[in-house]
């Protein structure tokens, strides 16, 4: 069986899916595979069907839903354990697992091989079709699709870090715009299209984009002070380099230094006030060299 959960909870054989439309059901089994391979014990699965208020016959009505999942899937899918449950899904079996798998390994390529750790990355973000496990309501099960919800958002922002220092500026474009709708508090995101938009050409835009992340800010945050992080403040003040402040933050946060960071003097400026095209420096503010077309 095939197990689907980077997006609503899907079971199939390959070619049909497998009709599990109990909620409890679901939330049974949405448990069961957030934790594939390992026990997951009555308690915790009785709180994530009930949320903390569960009836005097839980522990029934848990045994009730095992027994269906039982008859839906293979009869050596769903182990028994006295602690609890657990469920086997081999290594291609699960979308999750296979997202974590293809991800180490693009992770593994870098930095000798940037463009095969792109095609990784690639194959991993291709599993994803939505919110994970998306309608499933369940407090539990909600906190643990958060994580991989995360894991997805990051890997989406270090494959855009691969696309820009491999030069597809005008490729991402469309795309990063998209996903910027999409996780519209993602900073990171907002910061890799503002660069985008620099190195293409569009200043104006990229400025109007700095603006946008200030009102989302106000707007969906409702902070009293408005402004984006340092790191997208810097980004804003001129003499400053967008891919430069991008790999301090991620220095200081203890995190690797990505494609697009250098130590060399390729992010610093020339004598002309400009800087070099291949860096994926960009400043923007108030500065002449901000309404000179980007050079190609």
């Amino acid at each position: 069986m095939r197990f689907r959960i980077l997006g609503p909870l899907q079971v199939s054989d390959g070619t049909v899916e497998a009709a599990i439309t109990a909620g409890r059901d679901r939330v049974v089994l949405a448990m069961l595979l957030l934790r594939a391979g390992r026990i997951v014990g009555v308690e915790e699965l009785i709180d994530a069907i009930w949320d903390g208020g569960p009836p005097t016959t839980a522990r029934g009505q848990l045994q009730t839903c095992v027994s269906r999942l039982r008859r839906t899937l293979p009869q050596a899918a769903i182990l028994t354990d006295p602690a609890g449950y657990g469920i086997e899904a081999g290594e291609d079996d699960l979308d999750a697992t296979a997202f974590a798998r293809l991800l180490a390994r693009g992770r593994s390529r870098l930095p000798a091989d940037p463009d095969d750790a792109r095609k990784f990355f690639r194959q991993a973000l291709d599993l994803w079709y939505g919110p994970a496990l998306a309608g499933i309501d369940s407090r539990a099960v909600r906190q643990a699709a958060a994580i991989l919800d995360e894991q997805h958002a990051v890997a989406i922002e270090d494959w855009v870090d691969l696309e820009l220092d491999g030069g597809r500026d005008r490729d991402l474009v469309a795309e990063l715009t998209g996903l910027v709708d999409r996780f519209p508090l993602r900073e990171r995101l907002r910061a890799q299209l503002m660069l985008t938009l620099y190195r293409v050409g569009r200043q104006a835009d990229a400025l109007a984009e700095y603006r946008r992340v200030r009102r989302v800010l106000h707007q969906e945050l409702a902070r009293a002070d408005p402004r984006p992080a340092p790191g997208r403040r810097r980004l804003h003040r001129p003499g400053r380099s967008a891919a430069g402040v991008a790999g301090r933050d991620r220095r200081r946060a203890g995190r690797p230094a990505g494609p697009g960071d250098r130590r060399d003097g390729r992010h610093r400026q020339d004598g002309s006030g400009r800087t070099p095209r291949g860096s994926g420096g960009c400043q923007l503010s108030g500065c002449a060299s901000l309404h000179r077309p980007a050079r190609t």
